[in-house]
């Protein structure tokens, strides 16, 4: 389940499914913001990625948008993650959204891409 952001995004959002006998089923979103909200479905893979021992977690979280690559096909999967990305991976994947804390860390700037969410 996703929100469109105020700048035409989509913001993955917390959702729990349900499905009954009759192939119908039930999306409960959980979001603590007003907006426009849809269930998509899709999958999102990437290069260098394949054979990985982390393929199928790589490519769950990128298809649910939580994860991005750092170009559109490559994911740099023997890189380390830094606290920026694992801020904004948190953030992603306990559905806050997109944020518009303040940080107060002396390392960054307000208009770096995961100032939001370190903030």
């Amino acid at each position: 389940a996703v929100r469109l952001s105020s700048e035409g995004g989509l913001v993955p959002v917390l959702a729990s499914f349900s499905s009954q006998a009759d192939d119908s089923g039930e999306v409960t979103v959980r979001s603590r913001d007003n907006g426009v909200y849809a269930v998509i479905s899709g999958t999102k893979s990437f290069a260098d990625i394949q054979g990985h021992w982390a393929q199928r977690e790589i490519e769950n979280l990128a298809s649910r948008l939580i994860a991005n690559g750092i170009t559109e096909n490559s994911y740099a999967p023997a890189e380390n993650v830094n606290r920026a990305e694992f801020a904004a991976l948190l953030v992603r994947a306990i559905g806050l959204g997109d944020l518009e804390g303040r940080a107060s860390f002396t390392d960054l700037q307000q208009d770096d891409w995961f100032a939001a969410a370190a903030g």
